[in-house]
């Protein structure tokens, strides 16, 4: 049900009891990585299969863990160990595609679409095959099926999460009024234990391989997405302005949280790039934090929205194209108003100039910092660190430029397209 917090406390409970049963550890690490807890999910792992060399469900999780870290070869030989213990197991079969260079006659490929029956009667499979298929068909080149295939995980993941883009609209709304008719408060509080850099912006715009560089950086610890702030201003923030109470305890609340995210170094990372929604509550709440706007080509962002298959739920505004030029338009008009609000509290980085001259960006990028040049921030995708993101293979890769994929899907773009707002922030930088 998606209760990991509970799984992982029965887990521990089962393994008290059982210490030398691989099942206990086996849970223990699956809920460990949902929660993103990396190193001691991996740790949970190694001693289910030291318990149970024959646990395919602790080979596919240890194959994921791998997959995160860049691990492609190791992941690939516990994909594949899982799939000969239980052949009728299909998730590691997504693990290899996500791993796999396809080919026009590969085995995986038509693993898939002759098992297509197996995959109807459970949701999360049949996405996960849905997401596979689009994955391979790009990878030959086929482009019209990469497309239909998209376009089918799309819809099913919309079918299951019944969303409203007018949700999401109500909520750009609420942050900007709160915003409006909030008074500037001073934190009276004890000096933060670390300097959090917010990187945000639209999700697929660069923020991962922004956090990657940063997180390179020997002063800088890496935190990835984190949900501390949304948690915040859902659990304090009510229904009219940021009062000083709300503002205290959204500090307590994240500082606390992020104990062991930043563990001794004096910045860290954190990479949610939905906190574009909460500016005002950063700048009052935590007024000592560093704020990184990352922005891109908008039909770059809006088109790799729609084709990047996220976990079911986390953005269902991009299940639809319609839904993410209107969500797209309505952030770039709330970032708008925040850089008229706070003109010096936000670093815009545009990911088309990083990418083609990486080394000067990041040197502009550390300085207003305030942090000396390392040159271990072009090394990125040697970057041990976990990513549990969309771009989870790119970062892993020399960097190269990802932008106008879409012109290969013009015609099928080009109606949404036509109401796609073109902001100042991007045009400018």
């Amino acid at each position: 049900m998606g209760n990991h917090t509970a799984t992982e406390k029965l887990a521990r409970n089962f393994i008290k009891k059982f210490p030398r049963h691989g099942y206990g550890w086996r849970t223990l690490a699956f809920s460990l990585y949902e929660m993103g807890v990396h190193e001691a999910s991996r740790s949970a792992a190694d001693t289910a299969l030291e318990l149970n060399p024959q646990d395919q469900y602790a080979h596919n999780i240890m194959g994921w863990l791998l997959l995160e870290t860049g691990h492609l070869d190791i992941a690939e030989i516990h994909f594949q160990r899982a799939i000969e213990l239980d052949p009728g197991f299909f998730y590691p079969y997504f693990g290899l595609a996500k791993t796999r260079k396809f080919t026009a006659n590969d085995s995986l490929l038509s693993f898939l679409l002759k098992n297509k029956q197996h995959f109807a009667n459970d949701s999360r499979l049949e996405i996960n095959y849905l997401a596979s298929l689009a994955k391979a068909y790009k990878a030959i080149g086929d482009l019209a099926k990469f497309l239909e295939y998209t376009s089918l995980t799309n819809k099913r993941q919309r079918e299951i999460t019944c969303h409203s883009i007018t949700d999401d609209l109500n909520l750009f709304h609420n942050v900007q009024l709160k915003d409006r008719i909030s008074p500037d408060i001073s934190i009276k509080a004890p000096k933060a234990p670390a300097i959090p850099i917010f990187i945000l912006g639209m999700p697929r715009s660069g923020t991962t391989l922004v956090e990657q560089i940063l997180s390179n950086h020997p002063s800088v610890a890496q935190g990835g997405e984190l949900t501390y702030l949304s948690e915040s201003y859902s659990q304090f923030c009510g229904l009219n302005d940021y009062a000083a109470k709300a503002c205290e305890s959204t500090r307590r609340h994240y500082f606390k949280r992020t104990q062991t995210t930043h563990n001794g170094y004096p910045y860290f990372t954190d990479k949610n790039p939905q906190n574009f929604l909460f500016i005002g509550l950063i700048k009052r709440a935590l007024p000592e934090a560093k704020i990184i706007h990352v922005v891109r080509n908008p039909r770059d962002v809006c088109w790799s929205n729609f084709r990047t298959i996220f976990k079911t739920g986390n953005l269902p505004y991009s299940n639809d194209l319609n839904d993410v030029v209107t969500y797209y338009n309505h952030y770039a008009d709330l970032m708008a108003y925040w850089y008229k609000r706070y003109p010096e509290s936000v670093y815009t980085l545009k990911y088309e100039s990083l990418v083609n001259n990486i080394e000067h960006e990041s040197k502009s990028l550390l300085s207003h910092l305030g942090l000396p040049w390392d040159s271990a921030c072009l090394a990125f995708q040697e970057n041990p660190n976990p990513v549990k993101t969309a771009s989870q293979l790119q970062v892993r890769q020399h960097l190269k430029n990802m932008n106008d994929e879409w012109k290969s899907f013009e015609t099928f773009l080009e109606k949404p397209f036509e109401q796609l707002k073109t902001p100042e922030f991007w045009e400018s930088t």
